[in-house]
């Protein structure tokens, strides 16, 4: 993952000196704003993706809470 994410950057970054194509999230930061690290324990009889997302509609997000 770091490094696909290290890619994605220099992509970004070398069409942006290139081409001036401004990279993702700049004029529309919302995109970004669900996204987050972490990691959980789950009971091995319950469904990853079921425990993943129940894990996100419980994460504590205060940046939202900022905003609100």
């Amino acid at each position: 993952m770091i490094a696909r994410t290290r890619r994605r950057l220099l992509r970004a970054a070398r069409a942006f000196k290139k081409d001036g194509m401004v990279p993702p999230g700049v004029d529309d930061p919302d995109i970004y704003f669900e996204v987050r690290s972490g990691d959980f324990l789950a009971d091995d009889k319950i469904d990853w993706r079921g425990a993943y997302e129940a894990q996100l509609r419980a994460a504590v997000r205060p940046l939202r809470q900022a905003a609100e």
